[in-house]
Parts: structure tokens; C-alpha cells; sequence
């Protein structure tokens, strides 16, 4: 039995064929940032095409940007760069080269309950091939759901360009009305603004959990301490890092279980619910004995009880203890590096209830078109964020001076003095500093 960890783009347990071929970061060192070969992102974007007829690339000019390993990344720095598109041919300027060429489109294929489908509303692969005989690349041409089109294409040099047309902003067609982005617990890739947004009408009900159902209540993680080591490149330099796979489950006592951080806190989870996608939006359970049978699986796997936590198929799983009404004072940071961009930020939290605040992110990037590499940097603050917490259980909940209330899955470790060495806000890791 396995139970998929926390993804950027919501749960992979039911994408087998996506949890196959990549994975997001779970928890400390890099949650959001992506390592995707062309094919890997044929796959994902299979699921796009919902709502609009099938779009070829329109033809036109675009401006492109430097997305480094992310090619969402809503920040990426201007390339200096200007992509023709006139079926079959295309054109792509630097300041310092020129490129000519044709590209090809292919379908893709619909795949009903497309995570992106709020962003996205249609999509084709495109291929170019250069008239100097140089190697094909390729990438996608999507449309937003604000009608806003969108070339993204792998260069050469393995980093991911955006180009998009007039009036396409993909800053806000990403950017959650609840969102404090770039802060890493605030996940671009999600489909939903609101829990509302991920699920069908409420007249539409989830089976209730089979009888015999139930009997454990409370948030659950399984730590992945060895992690699984990924190889990069940058800058045709061999490097790497590891990467762990934190797994969560949440269990209601009657019957339920939430196999993922919920990222609106558990609050605000409704097991009686169907997501759009027509996925239930939660797992069942049935004890018996030394046994725990998870619905999704129709297997048994083996089950003990270890004091407050829990054993189940040979893993451990440590019990988040609720942390109601919780003060506690010190700085906390999350930093994340790609090779290309350096995302920080900072939650600053005070005992009398008040919090801040803060992120950044540089970028450091280059581009390759016919042989010749033009490299562009950024740098750029978000404004500082001001508000009061509250924390209930396993849930935070920050109230903004702006009004904005919003709620995040929390668990925290302190040392034996009580002090708070280390927080975590829907399974990012923030350390003290």
C-alpha cells in the first residue's frame, strides 16, 4: 500500500501515470520548483483542453521571459526576447541573435479533470526546428482562461521560455484572490481559489464510509528522512539534491481520511463532498485487528498502535499534537535556490498575537538561441504583510489588516525549554533564525 504525498498540483494518487514520471517538493528544501523534460509536460498538459476547441498557435508576436527550471514561474525576468509565430514559420530575436525556423503542432489529447483547468483552457504541443540544422525543441502553446495565449518552449540550453501575447498576464491568471504569492505555501499549480471552487454542488453527495468504518481522529506524518536524491544541471554543471516526500494523513473518526495537507486547513474539509473531477475528495477506512484497509486500495496493510502514533505498513507515522491557542516569538525562513532563481521568505511572529510578512525573489538566468547565450537577473520584494494569528488545534489563521482571513494546516517542534525551533505551514518548513 502506498500513500502519495503532498503535490503542487493537488493529489497524485489519482494520476498514477504523473506520479510515475515527476514529483513536486513536500516539505523543506524546494516545494514548488520543477524539473520537467518536454515529454513529462506532454503528459501533463494531456489534461487541458476542456472548454475551448482545439488551439493552434495564433499567429502574431510575443514577448519572451526567462522562467529558468519553472516555466510558471509568474516572475521570470523579461528575455529581451521577441517570438514570430506565422504558420509554419516562426522567427525568435535576442538582442544579440536571430533564429529562423518552422514548428509543428500536435494535438493533445482531452483528459477530463485537468488540475489546470481554472488557468488553462486549451492547449497543443509545438515543435520547433531551426533552419540551421541545429536540434529540435519544443514545448506547449496554451490559452488562458482569460484568453490570454502563451508559447512555452525548452531552449537548447535546457531553460524554459515564456512567451505570451498582448494582454496575457500570467502574474494574475495564477494568482489566487487569497494569494500571497511568491510564498511558497501558496501553491501556483493549485486549480481552486476557495474549496468551493475544487468541488461539485453540495446536492452532490460522497458515499458514507462502510460500516465497521472509523475509530482514529487526528493529523498524522510519516517522515521521509532519506529522501531521494535528484540530479541537475546548471550551466552544463553536474549537481543535485535530495528530496523528501513527507506523507499525511488525516483521519475523522467516523470513517474518513484526508491522504494529503488540505490547503485551506482542515477546517474547512468536507468528506460528504465530490470534487469536480468527479474524484471522491476523501479516502475511507476500516480497522480490524492489526489491520487497516484504506478504500481507495481495496488492500490491507498492516496496522499497530505505538502509543500516540501509529505503525501502518512498516512506517511510522508521528501524531501532530493540537497546538490550541499557541503564542510564540522569532523569525522563521524558508529559502528555496534552483540554480536560476533564490526564493526567501519570512513569517515573523510575535506573542502578543501579531504577525509579518516578508518574501523576495533573484533570478539569475540565461538563454541560448544559434550558439550565442544572453544572460538577465531580477531582483524583487513583495510588500510586508501585517496581520493577528490564531491557532486551533492543527489549523493557523491569519486575519490581515486588509480584512483577509485566511486558514493553513500548522504543526510546529520546540525544544525541551518550549521554544519553537521550527513551524510548518501546509508541510513547508520555515527554521528559526
Amino acid at each position: 500500500m502506498r500513500i502519495k504525498t503532498k503535490l503542487c498540483i493537488k493529489r497524485c494518487e489519482n494520476y498514477e501515470r504523473f506520479c510515475k514520471l515527476f514529483r513536486f517538493r513536500a516539505n523543506a528544501i524546494r516545494p514548488y520548483v520543477v524539473y520537467l523534460s518536454l515529454f513529462i509536460y506532454s503528459l501533463l498538459f494531456s489534461s487541458l483542453a476542456f472548454a475551448l476547441p482545439l488551439q493552434i498557435p495564433l499567429p502574431g508576436i510575443y514577448q519572451c521571459f526567462v522562467a529558468g527550471d519553472n516555466p510558471f514561474n509568474a516572475n521570470a525576468q523579461d528575455a529581451g526576447a521577441v517570438l514570430i509565430l506565422q504558420d509554419p514559420n516562426y522567427t525568435l530575436t535576442t538582442a544579440t541573435a536571430t533564429e529562423t525556423g518552422t514548428f509543428i503542432t500536435r494535438e493533445i489529447v482531452s483528459n477530463a479533470g485537468g488540475e489546470l483547468e481554472f488557468y488553462f483552457q486549451t492547449g497543443t504541443e509545438i515543435f520547433l526546428t531551426p533552419q540551421s540544422g541545429s536540434a529540435s525543441y519544443g514545448g506547449m502553446f496554451l490559452v488562458d482562461s482569460l484568453g490570454g495565449a502563451y508559447t512555452f518552449i525548452r531552449n537548447s540550453g535546457g531553460v524554459w521560455i515564456r512567451c505570451q501575447g498582448e494582454g496575457a498576464d500570467l502574474f494574475n491568471t495564477l494568482q489566487s484572490a487569497d494569494s500571497l504569492s511568491p510564498l511558497p505555501d501558496q501553491e501556483l499549480y493549485s486549480i481552486s481559489v476557495t474549496p468551493e471552487d475544487e468541488l461539485l454542488p453540495a446536492t452532490t453527495k460522497a458515499p458514507s464510509p462502510p460500516a465497521g468504518a472509523g475509530g482514529l481522529s487526528g493529523l498524522y506524518v510519516y517522515e521521509d528522512k532519506e529522501g531521494e536524491y535528484v540530479p541537475t544541471f546548471v550551466n552544463n554543471i553536474a549537481s543535485g539534491y535530495f528530496e523528501f516526500h513527507n506523507q499525511y494523513l488525516y483521519f475523522m473518526p467516523d470513517g474518513y481520511v484526508y491522504p494529503d495537507i488540505y490547503q485551506w486547513s482542515y477546517e474547512a474539509l468536507d468528506c460528504s463532498r465530490v470534487r469536480k473531477d468527479n474524484f471522491l475528495h476523501c479516502d475511507t477506512y476500516i480497522l480490524s485487528g492489526n489491520t487497516i484497509t484504506f478504500g481507495s486500495y481495496g488492500s490491507s496493510s498492516s496496522f499497530a498502535k505505538d502509543g500516540n502514533d501509529l505503525l501502518i505498513d512498516g512506517k511510522f507515522y508521528k501524531y501532530q499534537q493540537s497546538a490550541d491557542g499557541i503564542r510564540f516569538d522569532g523569525r522563521f525562513l524558508f529559502a528555496a535556490f534552483d540554480g536560476y532563481t533564490l526564493d526567501e521568505a519570512y513569517y515573523t511572529f510575535y506573542k502578543d498575537g501579531t504577525f509579518k510578512v516578508e518574501s523576495s525573489s533573484a533570478n539569475n538566468a540565461s538563454v541560448s538561441v544559434g550558439g550565442t547565450t544572453t544572460y538577465s537577473s531580477s531582483y524583487s520584494e513583495t510588500p510586508t504583510m501585517l496581520g493577528t494569528y490564531e491557532v486551533r488545534g492543527n489549523t493557523i489563521e491569519y486575519i490581515y489588516q486588509d480584512g483577509r482571513i485566511e486558514k493553513r494546516v500548522f504543526t510546529y517542534q520546540a525544544d525541551a525549554s518550549g521554544q519553537v525551533g521550527y513551524i510548518y505551514i501546509n508541510g513547508t518548513i520555515y527554521s528559526r533564525e
